[in-house]
């Protein structure tokens, strides 16, 4: 099963995140002590603002008014105290809220020079030509010459499976001289480090490998770094501590490989750099400590664009770009962009450019007296009280910043959609208590690249009301799902979760088109031509059948239902656990983890602990049918019992005309022959 959007559950999780918290409140001290020093530099504002202009004169700052690029440790303080005024003012005026200063915590050591200049800093790059090899994508990403991390990938003539942590390596041989073959299985984690440090993702590129991985322990992210040997085999090519915040996502990744760089996403408190405790990273020797002389710093004031109207809790965006060849050679050489936002921005990556997109009160907000930022937030924000915008971070030194005003609060990374000739995104705003409208917006790269400031927000294409149950893009459309409004929808007297509302809105601004659906859906994946929707019957609250609904994206028909009984689905948002495949005949498949079926009575397992099935589904026209229902049970290993899958731990894959299924630490290959899916090998990655 999936984990939950937001963070991860289990019981070490839980530990580290009481451990966590309890250091955050000790620091939350020192922290309000900084600030009430920066509130007795208030009466020099005119004064501060000279000198801000001063220590941003040598081209930091940005053509446009809405970002500010510190040259210094104290020029960053100054933009950030700059930028909060609004904020301060508000905090000062004798609001009853509790005053915060942000939620970092200390990241040891960094930078500590004036002059960016004099830190030992990550090398800047330049990188040209992609490392991404067509025929390995194996993963439902969802953005072209974009590859995601995930449990399972391949690399050439090996398939690499990531369980629990063991990196299990597969030689699957070549077209024409096929093999299915256990080579060896590295473990990455010590049994005595499970519960603190946790590899969850795996990249692949021409000549090499990369995992990505958390350690509670050391609260640092690490990259294990594999090369490619002559005989095919991986050599360890060193390991890598950041100290940074953990990745975790429920519906996204840690990391992309894109256009022969690695592209790592880091989010966390400003408030840790006014401390002056900078990112930064080191690698790990064989005794699991970090080697002080190869440590670099992440990041330097001058990397950072700081925008304007920040709030409460201002939150560092960070993406460091590392070249692949250099990871290879035992060294971090990366280029870096960050910029510092209001928490709870969404950030999208897609083939050409970076984006964050945040909202920030505004004057008529901070001066209502019943105002209070942090149940607005919670509760969301009223019309008029906040003003939205998009930034589309630099790709290097010589490019300026650039931000355009939207409409709206931005969605997460499925509301975006960078196309040719620019960014396509939805905005949500609420027009009443009980109704808000989503637009669709776009903003050519003409507008990123102005070179006077305007505050004309992006180009609204199609407005439609109601609460987004989930969306997604594809090169012509944006496929909104709406909550259902008015009425539970019920199946003999039983509450069904999901919508029947789907609501398809042209790229280019013409009419929308509102689909009505045969029964209500929870999650949609596109299919070559189609669009696929899931959704789930419920019996005593609990999943039981599946249903399935495609709609052609030509033109929007609706094909029949399909009903799958005694089939739960895992219907959880994470992309990757859907896959889908297109053979050379034209076959289209599409793969989906199912629960196992209910343990025999008198069985010392629950259903919760038993690994889950695949189903395998084979599109017929508009409808789909089921190839298999492939069984993937075997007895769970202790480690299977008792450690968690962050990421998901079963997934349908293919390449050429060979098909997989993955769950728990099973392995099946499948072919599909005359309509019927044939199991032709099985691999055990790990026994008891």
């Amino acid at each position: 099963m999936e984990a939950g959007r937001g963070g991860r559950g289990g019981a070490a999780r839980v530990w580290n995140t009481l451990r966590l918290n309890a250091g955050r409140r000790l620091q939350q001290t020192a922290a309000a002590r900084l600030f009430a020093l920066c509130l007795a530099l208030l009466s020099m504002k005119f004064a501060l603002f000279a000198v801000l202009s001063a220590m941003v004169s040598a081209g930091c700052a940005s053509q446009h008014s809405h970002t500010v690029r510190p040259a210094s440790q104290d020029g960053l303080e100054l933009a950030l105290q700059s930028s909060q005024a609004d904020y301060i003012q508000w905090r000062d005026s004798g609001s009853k809220s509790p005053a915060a200063t942000g939620y970092g915590h200390g990241f040891g050591g960094g930078c500590k020079s004036d002059n960016a200049d004099g830190c030992a800093g990550l090398e800047s790059i330049t990188v040209t030509g992609s490392r991404i090899v067509d025929t390995d994508l194996i993963t439902n990403n969802q953005e072209a010459g974009v590859d995601e991390g995930g449990i399972v990938k391949k690399m050439g003539s090996l398939l690499l499976v990531l369980r629990q942590g063991v990196l299990h390596v597969i030689d699957a041989g070549a077209p024409g001289r096929e093999r299915f073959e256990l080579l060896h299985s590295h473990p990455v984690v010590a049994d005595d480090s499970r519960d603190d440090l946790y590899y969850d993702e795996i990249l692949t590129f021409s000549g090499g490998a990369i995992l990505l991985g958390f350690d509670f322990v050391e609260n640092a992210a690490q990259l294990f770094v594999f090369k490619l040997d002559a005989s095919g085999g991986l050599e360890p090519r060193g390991r890598w501590q950041l100290k940074v915040d953990d990745y975790f996502s429920g519906n996204d990744s840690g990391a992309r490989i894109r256009d022969g760089e690695l592209v790592l996403s880091l989010s966390f408190s400003a408030d840790s750099l006014l401390k002056d405790t900078w990112p930064f990273a080191a690698r790990v020797g064989t005794d699991g400590e970090a080697i002080e002389v190869t440590r670099v710093d992440l990041l330097a004031p001058d990397d950072l664009q700081v925008l304007d109207g920040l709030g409460t809790e201002p939150q560092v965006y960070a993406f460091l770009r590392c070249d692949l060849d250099e990871l290879l050679q035992q060294r971090l050489a990366c280029t870096r962009s960050a910029a510092v936002a209001n928490a709870g921005a969404s950030t999208y990556i897609a083939a050409d450019g970076i984006y964050l997109a945040d909202y920030s009160w505004t004057a008529q907000a901070w001066r209502r007296p019943d105002f209070d930022p942090w149940m607005a937030r919670w509760t969301g924000p009223e019309p008029g009280d906040y003003a939205s915008r998009v930034l589309r971070l630099p790709q290097n030194r010589a490019e300026a910043p650039a931000v355009v005003a939207t409409t709206g609060l931005p969605n997460d990374r499925f509301g975006f959609k960078e196309t040719a000739n620019g960014l396509y995104l939805i905005g949500s705003e609420r027009i009443s208590d009980d109704a808000q409208r989503n637009l669709l917006q776009y903003i050519p790269f003409s507008r990123f690249r102005a070179r006077t400031p305007s505050q004309t927000p992006a180009e609204i294409r199609a407005s439609i009301e109601g609460e987004i149950a989930f969306l997604r893009f594809d090169q012509t459309s944006a496929w909104l799902a709406l909550e259902e409004a008015g009425g539970d929808d019920r199946e003999d007297g039983e509450y069904q979760p999901g919508t029947r509302r789907l609501h398809r809105l042209p790229l280019d601004g013409g009419p929308i088109q509102h689909l009505p659906l045969p029964a209500p859906v929870e999650r949609v994946e596109l299919l070559a031509e189609h669009v696929l929707l899931m959704g789930s019957v419920y019996r005593d609250g609990e999943p039981q059948d599946l249903r399935t609904v495609l709609v052609r994206r030509d033109d929007a028909a609706v094909g029949p239902l399909g009903h799958w009984p005694g089939m739960a689905a895992d219907l959880s948002s994470r992309s990757h656990s859907f896959n889908a495949a297109r053979l050379d005949d034209g076959t289209e498949l599409a793969g989906l983890p199912v629960l196992a079926p209910d343990p025999p009575k008198g069985s010392r397992y629950y259903r919760e602990d038993l690994v889950e099935d695949l189903l395998v589904f084979r599109r017929a026209g508009d409808a789909l049918q089921l190839a298999a229902r492939v069984d993937m049970q075997h007895t769970p290993s202790d480690c299977e019992l008792d450690c968690y899958g962050w990421y998901g731990s079963a997934r349908f894959f293919a390449f050429g005309e060979r098909l997989f299924t993955l769950s728990g630490e099973l392995l099946k290959e499948l072919r599909f022959d005359r309509g019927e899916l044939h199991e032709t090998g099985a691999l055990r990655l790990r026994e008891n």
